[in-house]
C-alpha cells in the first residue's frame, strides 16, 4: 500500500501514469498587498496577485480559491468580484477571459459602503486545455452600477488565489 489514495501500490515515485478523477495533481499559490481602483461598469484586471501552472493533465480541471480585500466610497456602493483566465498554449496566442463564470455579477457582490470587507470566492474551473499548456488567474472587478470608485486590495493586507489542477 502507497499510503495515497487512489495510487497503485506499484506505481513508483516520480513514475508518469493516469491519475484517477478528482486527484489533485499539483498546487500553486500567490499573494499581494496592493491597492488598484476602478469606477467603471467594465471588468477591470487586477495586477496582482497572479498565479500560473503549467498543466500536467489533459483537460484538467482548475478549483480557483480567492481573498481579497475591497472598499468604495458612500452608503450604496456595489462592487462585483471574478477571475481572469489566460491560457498560453505553447507556440500560440495567450487567450484572456475575463469573468470567467460568466455570471453578470460575476463570483461575488458586495455593498462596500466606506469601510473595507474581506471577499472570499471560489470557482471550478473548466479550461479545456492540455498538458503542458500555461493556465494563470487574476482578479477582475467592477461597479455594479454607477461610477462610484472601488478599491481591491489594500496595502496592507495581502490578497490571495491558490490554484489547484485536479485530474478528470
Amino acid at each position: 500500500m502507497s499510503g495515497v489514495i487512489g495510487v497503485s501500490p506499484n506505481m513508483k515515485s516520480g513514475e508518469v501514469g493516469t491519475y484517477p478523477a478528482g486527484h489533485v495533481l499539483q498546487v500553486a499559490s500567490h499573494t499581494a498587498s496592493s491597492e488598484q481602483s476602478h469606477d467603471g461598469s467594465s471588468w477591470a484586471l487586477k495586477a496582482v496577485p497572479l498565479v500560473s501552472l503549467i498543466l500536467k493533465g489533459n483537460k484538467s480541471k482548475i478549483l480557483v480559491l480567492g481573498n481579497i480585500s475591497v472598499h468604495g466610497g458612500g452608503a450604496n456602493n456595489v462592487v462585483c468580484l471574478d477571475y481572469r483566465r489566460a491560457v498560453a498554449p505553447v507556440g500560440e496566442s495567450t487567450v484572456n477571459t475575463d469573468n470567467i463564470s460568466g455570471e453578470t455579477y460575476g463570483l461575488a457582490t458586495k455593498q462596500t459602503k466606506d469601510y473595507w470587507n474581506q471577499l472570499h470566492i471560489s470557482f471550478l474551473d473548466s479550461p479545456n486545455a492540455d498538458s503542458g499548456v500555461t493556465v494563470s488567474y487574476q482578479f477582475v472587478f467592477r461597479n455594479y452600477s454607477g461610477t462610484t470608485v472601488h478599491y481591491l486590495g489594500h496595502s496592507s493586507v495581502e490578497g490571495v488565489i491558490t490554484i489547484s489542477e485536479i485530474a478528470t
